[in-house]
This record gives structure tokens, C-alpha cells and sequence, in this order.
């Protein structure tokens, strides 16, 4: 794996946690760092590193997480649901209304 300065690994449970904080302020690209830093991944960093690809718009990358996390609780409906969520964005998303709207969104919004 590959190192960056200032680049610190914490706990999978730190992690999270900040990433939650973060997410809790709208602050996604930071959420996704924080998340990135932690030292092991289970089912709960896949839906949670989902949660953020999908506010991100980034369908493709969060179903793959979702899917994951599927993987690590095959049981649990929450990540079975958010699985079926990413795959319906990533197929709506390239619907040229879909995207009129998210660059509506993108643009004018946030101001």
C-alpha cells in the first residue's frame, strides 16, 4: 500500500466515527479521507464508505461498496437496500434529465 506524508492509519472505529462527524456536516470529500485512513475494513466501512460514494455521485464506485458490505452481512436488508439504491442511481444517472438535474444541483445550490 501506498504512503503519503502526514497520512496516519487509526482504528477502523475512529475512523468511522470522523467519517460520521463529517458526514453530519456535509463535508463528504473529508469524510472519505478519514475513512480512507482506517486500518481494517469491514461490512460497517463498506456501507458507510457507500453512504458517502452516493452523496459523492459516484454510483458505480458506492454499489461496489454496498456490495461489500452485502458480502460481510449477507443477511442485513439495510445493505441489501442500499445496494438496490446505488444500482437504481447508477442506471438513472446516465438519463439526461437525471443529469440537468445533479448539475442544477451542483451548481446552484450550494451557494
Amino acid at each position: 500500500s501506498q504512503r503519503r506524508v502526514g497520512f496516519n492509519v487509526i482504528s477502523g472505529e475512529e475512523a468511522k466515527h470522523f467519517a460520521k462527524r463529517l458526514i453530519e456536516q456535509g463535508n463528504l470529500q473529508s469524510a472519505l479521507r478519514q475513512l480512507e485512513r482506517a486500518d481494517y475494513r469491514d461490512d460497517g466501512w463498506y456501507c458507510l464508505h457507500g453512504t458517502i460514494l452516493m452523496g459523492l455521485h459516484k454510483y458505480e464506485q458506492a454499489h461496489d461498496s454496498f456490495r461489500e458490505a452485502v458480502k460481510g452481512d449477507p443477511d442485513n436488508r439495510e445493505y441489501r437496500a442500499k445496494a438496490l439504491d446505488a444500482a437504481l442511481a447508477m442506471k438513472n444517472s446516465h438519463r439526461l434529465d437525471f443529469k440537468v438535474k445533479t448539475w442544477f444541483n451542483d451548481t446552484f445550490k450550494k451557494r
